[in-house]
């Protein structure tokens, strides 16, 4: 799995997006013409920003990351990357290593990449609690490019509060305040 779309959607020296919709034409309820979305993304050469490379794209990205969005395929790109000796290892929150599977290298979509295949305990789409992985990648070439990289991923449910939200103090407001 490439995760192209996903890749050029990261891609940072992209600067127009653009997507369209049409609902499709029904004939006695059968689709004579299926719901179709377009979406651009492979842009023209004077469509790119050409600035200072931003170093390693990561998905998820390091930090917090709500769970809902979480993918089986995890990657780290950069521009200039060479991942073809590249290893990925991935530790849980104990420092116990997570199995992963179908590493790949790609340079076709975006900038060069290293594609893994997290496994179903670790791609899931909800956690009750905060779930943090290390991503450690080694063995990357390149001129100027770092040899390794590592990040740290907390997979969080936004939706779910861990702290007191108790209310304090009057229930009635004062008159004439604000």
């Amino acid at each position: 799995v490439n995760v192209g779309h996903r890749r050029w959607c990261l891609y940072p020296r992209s600067m127009n997006f653009a997507t369209g919709d049409q609902p499709g034409t029904y004939v006695m309820g059968q689709p004579l013409v299926p719901p179709t979305n377009v979406f651009y993304v492979s842009q023209e050469d004077q469509e790119y920003w050409n600035g200072e490379s931003p170093g390693f794209v990561t998905y998820p990205p390091a930090g917090y990351f709500p769970a809902a969005l979480n993918s089986p395929f995890w990657s780290v790109s950069m521009e200039g990357a060479d991942f073809s000796n590249a290893s990925v290892t991935v530790k849980d929150a104990r420092g116990s290593l997570v199995p992963i599977s179908g590493l790949i290298t790609n340079a076709i979509f975006g900038d060069p990449a290293v594609i893994w295949k997290m496994p179903a305990t670790a791609a899931v789409k909800s956690v009750y609690n905060d779930t943090s992985f290390t991503v450690s990648v080694a063995g990357i070439q390149g001129d100027g490019v770092p040899a390794c990289h590592t990040y740290k991923v907390t997979l969080i449910n936004p939706d779910r509060l861990t702290c007191n939200q108790a209310i304090s103090g009057s229930a009635k407001p004062v008159a004439g305040k604000s």
